[in-house]
């Protein structure tokens, strides 16, 4: 089976094909916005990092900066320097001419100030449009896509109806060669050991079980108590009762087949299959850890939940730029009341009119058709102001 992608010279197809406007640090966002707003077809990715990090998180920062210009579903990318920022220009760029794309960055000091900076970014990514314009796209195997998953607002019907659908959707698409992202580390709690025994070698099953135990350890020595972060208040409104009841339904986002890897924060995968990611559970920093490990598309299951009562709440203002969301709902109310938020609806499970296995190729081939080019429901409203996008790893 095969979708429509955009070829390219290296790496996996793209299933979009944007101009990337990236701001090297959080000084540069005001700039890199305006000259996504002045290009058809460029994409904003504006951040607020990039200065007084430790060496660690600066090295995270490069990794994902680096991630998001060698997406697949970017053509080409131009980077927007100060030029007198924190991070190292340098770096990000080392190995870039390697990614197989157009990569260019203004240096804000060097072209002599703003207004001569704006200039030459219009200049830059006009032309790297225009190239990407006459771009068609071609069948690709399915193989080459990686999708990432996630869950907003889980309540009681999430793990009967959209998450094990999602699973299903999954083992099919790592049964054709796929790769899927299982991320939000706060929300394996509890069933770190259904994970490990699905792990592919004993060495990874230890790297799962270091992972969680790693979180807790880290919320203990804080003095912290997660209760009120996991589950948030809105899971205990939806009905869910314990931070292990959420993470029983929301592995189950990951299918039934073995786990290849366990990938820091942004780190791209070194072989096909399902892989957890260590990320926070907030949306913007999964999908910007996702992105930035190559992933084509965000697959997200919500529940009843208020946070979900609009297609904002998990829809245009926290979805990456280059990154489709596609919107699976668990609940018969949530789906009849807002018709116009969600791509699926697994409603159907909860009263019998399907199973588990109909609604999973459900999503599985709305996954194909939004790989070829079909908008979801959050892309049809487009950008709904200027998002400014989460990077840093924090607890949640």
């Amino acid at each position: 089976m095969t979708f429509l992608g955009y070829p390219r010279a290296r790496g996996a197809p793209g299933i979009r094909n944007c101009v990337a406007v990236i701001a090297v640090e959080l000084a540069a966002n005001p700039l890199a916005a305006r000259i996504a707003d002045e290009v058809r077809g460029a994409a904003p990715v504006l951040h607020k990092q990039g200065i007084g990090h430790l060496a660690s998180d600066q090295d995270r920062i490069v990794r994902v900066l680096r991630g998001w210009a060698r997406n697949p579903n970017v053509g080409a990318a131009l980077f927007v320097d100060i030029g007198y920022g924190m991070l190292p220009v340098d770096q990000i760029l080392d190995g870039m001419d390697a990614a197989g794309k157009p990569v260019e960055i203004i240096d804000v000091e060097k072209l002599g100030g703003l207004y001569r900076a704006l200039e030459e970014g219009v200049r830059l990514a006009s032309a790297m449009a225009q190239d990407l314009s006459e771009q068609t796209r071609e069948p690709c195997p399915v193989g080459g896509l990686t999708v990432a998953l996630k869950c907003a607002g889980s309540d009681t019907l999430s793990a009967l109806t959209a998450n094990p659908a999602c699973g299903a959707a999954v083992d099919r698409l790592m049964d054709a060669g796929g790769v899927a992202f299982l991320c939000e580390t706060p929300e394996m709690i509890g069933a770190e050991h259904l994970l490990a025994a699905r792990a592919a070698t004993p060495e990874i099953a230890r790297q799962i079980e270091a992972l969680v135990r790693g979180l807790e350890e880290t919320i203990r020595a804080l003095g912290v108590d997660i209760r009120g972060a996991e589950p948030v208040p809105a899971n205990i409104e939806a009905g869910l009762t314990t931070l292990e009841e959420k993470s029983l339904g929301a592995i189950m986002k990951g299918g039934t087949r073995p786990i290849r890897g366990v990938l820091d924060y942004g780190q791209p995968p070194r072989s096909p299959g399902l892989h957890l990611m260590d990320t926070p559970a907030g949306t913007d920093k999964v999908f910007s850890g996702v992105a930035a490990a190559g992933a084509h598309l965000v697959v997200g299951t919500a529940g009843a939940g208020p946070t979900n009562r609009t297609p904002v709440m998990m829809g245009t203002d926290t979805v990456f730029p280059f990154l489709p969301l596609l919107k699976v709902t668990s609940s018969p109310r949530y789906a009849r009341d807002f018709t116009a938020t969600a791509d699926v609806d697994a409603g159907p499970i909860a009263r019998g009119e399907k199973t588990i296995q109909e609604v999973g190729e459900e999503i599985y081939h709305r996954i194909l058709r939004t790989a070829s080019g079909r908008l979801t429901a959050s892309e049809t409203l487009g950008r709904i102001g200027t998002q400014e996008i989460a990077t840093h790893y924090a607890l949640f």
